[in-house]
């Protein structure tokens, strides 16, 4: 397979809107780089949030813990962020 055909491939099963776990997204390197917390659920826990299916309801008091705990201004800063990171990873690893 060549360069490009891999490279197509990748990107195209990335852009199928797989929904990404948020354990592969929020990997304890991320939080530690970007955030005061070691894990999202610790996050969740300061914000009284119990688990990730509570974040919409509540992301008002999120977003003011975003910017409290972390380098982010807002959850959906945060979570691009995360989500170029694990793109960005995956890309890696196909080279190697």
């Amino acid at each position: 397979m060549d360069f490009m055909n891999t490279i197509g491939g990748a990107l195209n099963t990335l852009g199928k809107n797989q929904n990404i776990p948020f354990d592969k997204l929020f990997t304890s390197d991320f939080m530690t780089k970007y955030t005061n917390v070691n894990t999202l659920e610790e996050l969740l826990k300061k914000c009284n949030i119990a688990n990730v299916d509570e974040i919409e309801k509540h992301l008002d008091l999120l977003n003011g813990k975003i910017q409290q705990f972390t380098k982010f201004s807002s959850w959906k800063e945060m979570l691009d962020a995360a989500t170029k990171d694990f793109l960005k990873n995956k890309a890696t690893n196909l080279f190697k």
